[in-house]
């Protein structure tokens, strides 16, 4: 049998739609109550010539790992753990003009790598993963969230039908923040239906990090969540929608506390914070957009 040594590390041909059939469902529930049922299925079917290093080898391959099988590198696949499902509850003013919302929405990347979850049947009943998960108080201006979804600082997103949920450039290139339970606040600035916009948020959302110590590792406490501090955000949205040109632009403040020793351990905090500078510009058809940040300790 030939044998291949590429220094490229993988090759990947892919057999997928072409782009995510959509689908949603109106459900009237009650006298201005109504269930939105949205989604989309995705299906790949792949034959990879090496091996991907991070975050699998599927739909959440991200780009080619450095070590490589001296021989019989090829396999064949197939995945669809993209497949995304969202509920979306919506009702009519309740308290004076504040009307509720609740939305969740989930994916299939939930472990199934671990025995009995894995081959030679595990990978076929991937597991389902949650997303997003809030409820919504608002009043068209006003708008205060609380649950998990993505905070502030996460801004510019690739756009690409092979990376959808594992957006190539995480964390290195550009894209910082993540989805994290919390508090959220959002208020319009600027007068309703108005071309220039103006937007507040503001975010008081747990901490995060990995786990340090004995102890945390064994029960999955990050150093962010051991500090007993939570992590603050705010940004500020300019922007302006015109006939022929539409562009916004923001700012985001960060900050957050890790716990160096984890808990069970005297220790001290190491305080991170970060500023986030972006925005995009949209004259016609095309979209130009991008980022930059400068932080201290954004990382583990």
């Amino acid at each position: 049998m030939a044998s291949f040594s590429w220094p490229v590390a993988a090759m990947v041909f892919v057999f997928a739609s072409g782009a995510p059939a959509a689908a949603q469902q109106v459900i009237k529930l009650a006298d201005g109550e109504t269930l939105t049922i949205s989604g989309f299925i995705s299906a790949t079917l792949f034959n990879d010539r090496g091996l991907f290093g991070q975050f699998g080898q599927g739909q959440n391959a991200e780009w080619a790992a450095q070590a490589q099988p001296g021989a019989d590198q090829g396999f064949t696949d197939g995945d669809v753990r993209n497949t995304r499902i969202r509920f979306e509850f919506a009702s009519q003013p309740m308290l004076g003009k504040w009307a509720p919302k609740g939305i969740i929405e989930g994916d299939f990347f939930g472990a199934f790598s671990n025995a009995p979850l894995g081959p030679p049947f595990g990978d076929e009943q991937p597991q389902l993963r949650v997303r997003l998960a809030y409820a919504d108080l608002t009043n068209g201006r006003t708008t205060l969230r609380i649950g998990q979804y993505w905070s502030p600082l996460f801004a510019e997103v690739p756009v690409s039908l092979t990376h959808i949920a594992f957006p190539l450039g995480y964390g290195a290139a550009g894209m910082v923040g993540w989805r994290f339970p919390g508090i959220f606040f959002y208020h319009d600035l600027g007068k309703a239906g108005k071309p220039m916009t103006t937007q507040l948020q503001v975010a008081v959302m747990k901490g995060s990090g990995p786990a340090v110590g004995a102890i945390d590792v064994a029960n999955n406490i990050g150093n962010g969540e051991a500090s007993g501090m939570p992590q603050l955000e705010a940004r500020l949205n300019v922007g302006n929608r015109g006939k022929n040109l539409s562009w916004n632009v923001y700012v985001v403040g960060h900050l957050d506390w890790k716990d160096t020793t984890g808990t069970g351990v005297i220790g001290s905090n190491a305080t991170g914070n970060g500023v986030e500078l972006g925005g995009n510009i949209t004259p016609g058809h095309l979209t130009v957009h991008g980022n930059f940040y400068f932080g201290k300790g954004l990382g583990a």
